[in-house]
Order: C-alpha cells, then sequence, then structure tokens
C-alpha cells in the first residue's frame, strides 16, 4: 500500500506542476510511458494538453507566440529559418522531402506514417493560428503564369496535418514544384526550441495567419 508521502506526490496538483517543467519531447513521448497514472494525467489535464499543443491556448497580454518546436525539428524546412521581422518564410522544394527525419529508416517511416501519430493533430504554434491561405501557380503552354487561391478558417487552430498534407499533396504531383510558406504574425513571435527570439510589429491588431505559395 503506498505510502501518505507516495500517494501525496501522485496526486495531480502536485504531478502536473512537476510535468509541465519537462522538455515537449519528454512530455510527449517518456513521461506518458512511467506508468497509467502518468499516462491517463497527461491525456487528461487541459495545461498539459496546451503545452504539448493539443489543445489551443489563449492569446497572452504581450501577444507572444510559442512555435512548436517538436515540428521544427522533425519537419525541416517547412518549419525552420525563422527570420528576424514580422514575416517569416520557409522556402522549399521536392528534394527536401527526402531529407525529412522520418526518410531516414525503414523503421522511422512507419512510425511517422501511422495514422494515431501524435505529430498530426499538432499545432504549430500556440496561440494558433486561425487563418490559411493557399495560393498555386502554374503556367500554360504560353507561359503564361495564373495563380487560384482559397482562404480556410480553422477554429481550432491550423494543425500539422494539414499543413502537411497540402503541401505534400501539390509536390507528388508536380516533381519540380516549390513551396513557400509566409507567416504574418503580429506582436511577437518565439520559439520554444531556442531561447525565444522575439520579433515585434508596432501594430497590435494586426491580423494573425500563414500563407503557403505553391508554384
Amino acid at each position: 500500500m503506498p505510502s501518505a508521502r507516495d500517494r501525496t506526490l501522485l496526486m495531480p496538483e502536485v504531478v502536473s506542476p512537476i510535468l509541465l517543467q519537462l522538455p515537449l519531447k519528454d512530455l510527449l513521448v517518456n513521461a506518458q510511458r512511467v506508468n497509467r497514472l502518468f499516462h491517463d494525467l497527461i491525456a487528461s489535464s487541459r495545461s498539459l494538453q496546451q503545452a504539448l499543443f493539443f489543445h489551443p491556448t489563449q492569446a497572452s497580454s504581450n501577444g507572444q507566440i510559442h512555435l512548436n518546436s517538436l515540428l521544427e525539428m522533425n519537419f525541416p524546412p517547412r518549419l525552420e529559418g525563422w527570420e528576424m521581422g514580422r514575416q517569416y518564410r520557409s522556402l522549399s522544394h521536392h528534394g527536401s522531402f527526402g531529407t525529412l527525419d522520418w526518410n531516414s529508416s525503414e523503421a522511422k517511416a512507419q512510425a511517422y506514417a501511422r495514422k494515431e501519430a501524435s505529430w498530426g493533430p499538432m499545432l504549430v504554434s500556440q496561440p494558433p493560428v486561425h487563418d490559411l491561405i493557399v495560393v498555386r501557380s502554374a503556367q500554360d503552354l504560353l507561359a503564361t503564369t495564373r495563380q487560384s487561391s482559397g482562404e480556410l478558417k480553422l477554429n481550432d487552430g491550423l494543425r500539422m496535418g494539414l499543413l502537411y498534407d497540402l503541401v505534400q499533396d501539390f509536390m507528388e504531383h508536380q516533381p519540380t514544384g516549390h513551396f513557400l510558406i509566409s507567416w504574418f504574425l503580429s506582436r511577437q513571435v518565439s520559439s520554444d526550441y531556442d531561447d525565444g527570439e522575439v520579433a515585434e510589429s508596432d501594430d497590435e491588431d494586426d491580423k494573425k495567419y500563414i500563407v503557403v505559395d505553391l508554384y
């Protein structure tokens, strides 16, 4: 039978603040494997689900946006190469898909491709970006460039599965294609993977949105 001390240490209000101090990868993978209690606590705790980028947070008073560090590490160049300034861009091409971590081994490829893999429903930022604009450019036989665009309103925020599927579907049919992801984020932007370099905008009412250019 657990001692009084052990029972206290297993109380959710005691364990949750401790788990929130873990690096994102440890919280997502290792902590949930400790025991059933930890697994159920992480799955049911709003604050822990927010820390894992599964549940949206509210905008902070200083307007700071945190980018998902796990997605930055595992899905370059889509989520890397931040530039100081209000507008962030990531440019890449078809060959970059071969550099993804999940192509490094057969085992990793199978793990990433699982329908229930955790990366798909992860938000790309906290608080989430709710507006995604997709612009597709193509040339006709006369070398005239034509564009079509559409905007998605995402009530629950932009998640990696959708962002990846949009680019992946285009690149599969355009072996020489390129894509450009532009982040228009107001106020401050930081990465929870580094020490949080900050870019500021003077307009507090700027709309936050992401543009994906496919060409």
